[in-house]
């Protein structure tokens, strides 16, 4: 069998180890999903990140055969149906924007991959009566709105950036993918501005806010004009620009203190003028829902890892950095839990939600995360020293912080199949190897610290 160039990286053996699969989707993200098929090359199945979620919360072992996980019911397409070419397209259309499918495999009639058509074949050929969706990032030359951005564009999306470079973090100029990238370098407190940003747009993503503890003292005037009053007009320009999806980060430090596991029920306790702007934005947002506006809250965990955008002021990040360069970590108290979540699952779980049936996500309020990385502040300098042995602990029982809550996160994994992949020890290590390889950068500081307002 003759096999199209673009196609033969994305056949995989059903026999293939699980966590060689996850690799392998890892490497291909241009397409989002693998081809998993039968010793005599029929299709048995795909593997999608989804997939991955879905396999990892119900307990498979990374060993296992990917023919034994794989979604053995995918949506294709026969041959002979390409001959039909609007069919094609207005099926696609609504396969669209139904359930966020960008691939589909192209079957011959004894079921065997000859092709895997995208979305964006489609539109090339100038079959399209639709463009490709466009969504808004606001905030999308951050930490997480860089790697947000670099998952829609791997995924096929359009995205148009609303970002002021308050710490002039241009890693955003160096992803791939520039010619679907729009970016708009205005404040997003100024209503015009975020009024021509609406235009043509299927969702918006509002990441943008002055972010954390530290800054929201630091900033206080500024931390309710963007984390509430700016938030909140973005919100109803949306509204009234018809922009049917609009997903809002939220952080799940509105909960402050909590000696049980908290679900997105529980009461909120807020201990910092930073959370308490972000439940008044929340309510916001959520009380001009409607029919045909469907708004979400995500309740982020505490994030880590790498960025083109990186932040050295996250706990996790804090003490990679530290174990590296000093071979110490302080540890303010100890004994309090956070949430913690990778930049990299945090972004999936934006884009799980762009791609998820409205009817599922509208109103809603998901806690971001997972409950095994639930962890007090001690575990994860110990977590630390596993990954660099060489680090002293240094714990300072007397600056223990208020903040001190554990998470429950069974509605989106129920909801939505969300489940993260990506664990801190690995990532310590990576961001401890980026460490290494900046000898001279002043990663504590400037561009890296997330003093005053985080865009």
């Amino acid at each position: 069998m003759l096999l199209k160039p673009r196609l033969r990286p994305l056949l995989v053996p059903e026999t293939l180890p699980f966590r060689k699969a996850i690799s392998a989707l890892d490497q291909r993200p241009d397409y989002g999903l693998l081809l998993i098929v039968r010793r005599d090359g029929r299709l048995l199945g795909v593997l999608s990140n989804g997939d991955v979620y879905r396999a990892a919360f119900s307990g498979s072992s990374l060993d296992v055969p990917v023919g034994e996980v794989c979604n053995k019911t995918p949506l294709t397409l026969l041959a002979g149906e390409l001959r039909r070419p609007a069919a094609v397209r207005e099926r696609f259309k609504r396969l669209l924007e139904l359930r966020g499918v960008l691939c589909l495999p192209v079957l011959d009639a004894q079921g065997r991959p000859v092709d895997i058509l995208r979305w964006t074949d489609i539109e090339r050929k100038g079959a399209g009566a639709v463009a490709r969706p466009r969504v808004v990032v606001v905030g999308g030359a951050g930490y997480l709105g860089t790697v947000l951005t670099q998952q829609l564009l791997a995924r096929n999306y359009r995205v148009r950036v609303l970002d002021n470079f308050t710490h002039e973090n241009y890693a955003l100029y160096d992803l791939p993918h520039q010619n679907d990238i729009e970016i708009i370098k205005q404040d997003m407190r100024d209503i015009r501005t975020v009024v021509a940003a609406l235009d043509d747009v299927r969702a918006v993503v509002l990441l943008a806010a002055v972010v954390g503890d530290p800054a929201g003292r630091n900033n206080p005037k500024a931390t309710i004009e963007i984390n509430y009053l700016a938030a909140k007009m973005t919100a109803e320009a949306a509204k009234y620009a018809c922009v049917p999806r609009f997903v809002y980060a939220s952080t799940c430090s509105v909960y402050g203190v909590g000696k049980k596991l908290l679900d997105e029920r529980a009461p909120l306790a807020p201990v910092s003028h930073y959370a308490k702007t972000k439940i008044a934005a929340e309510r916001a947002i959520l009380s001009i829902a409607d029919r045909s506006f469907a708004p979400t809250i995500l309740r982020m965990s505490t994030l880590f890892g790498l960025s083109p955008r990186m932040r050295f002021d996250l706990v996790a990040n804090v003490f990679a950095l530290n174990a590296v360069r000093k071979k110490r970590i302080d540890v303010h108290g100890g004994s309090q839990w956070r949430p913690l979540l990778s930049v990299q699952d945090a972004a999936g779980a934006f884009v799980r939600v762009i791609e998820a049936p409205i009817a599922r996500t509208a109103g809603q309020v998901f806690n971001v995360g997972s409950e095994e990385q639930n962890l007090r502040i001690q575990q994860l300098a110990e977590i630390t020293k596993g990954v660099y042995p060489r680090t002293r602990i240094v714990v300072n029982r007397s600056a223990e912080d208020v903040r001190d809550y554990r998470i429950s996160f069974s509605k989106i994994r129920r909801s939505l199949g969300f489940l993260p992949c990506h664990g801190v020890a690995d990532a310590i290590r990576e961001m401890g190897e980026f460490v290494a390889k900046h000898p001279a950068e002043k990663l504590d500081s400037g561009k890296y610290v997330n003093q005053s307002l985080d865009y």
